[in-house]
């Protein structure tokens, strides 16, 4: 899968290594009127954001044990923008995620009612997230 935009309101840079869950995600997403950016890498979603990033509000991120890429990446996109939301997903617990645990997360399989609350509220208000996880 290559990086591609799709139509809607607020802007996911959807990232998603598995092409039937980012399809799936993408989907949900565009349902409920977000645009979506995505990419199947962490590499590929630093390329993307360097390239649009005045129209990413938010990163939604699956990350897999040992990702030594996603943790680089999760760094240099909170280096280039500290108020960038991200929300990590992955079928792991978040104890295997290292210092990528301060950012809130989501495991999978999620409900789509447990994921949209949690983009409701990262990218509406962000305050109301008291812990590093969601």
């Amino acid at each position: 899968m290559k990086a591609s935009i799709y139509t809607g309101i607020k802007t996911i840079l959807l990232v998603d290594h598995e092409d039937y869950l980012s399809d799936f995600l993408r989907k949900l997403l565009l349902k409920k009127g977000y645009q979506v950016m995505a990419a199947e890498t962490p590499e590929e979603a630093l390329s993307v954001y360097k390239t649009s990033r005045s129209r990413v509000d938010m990163v939604l991120m699956d990350v897999t044990k040992n990702t030594v890429n996603g943790i680089k990446a999760c760094n240099e996109l909170k280096e280039s923008d500290p108020s960038l939301p991200i929300l990590l997903t992955s079928i792991y617990s978040h104890e295997y995620l290292g210092e990528m645990q301060r950012l809130p997360f989501l495991r999978k399989p999620m409900a789509p009612s447990d994921l949209f609350g949690i983009l409701d509220i990262m990218l509406n208000e962000p305050q109301l997230l008291t812990r590093t996880g969601a």
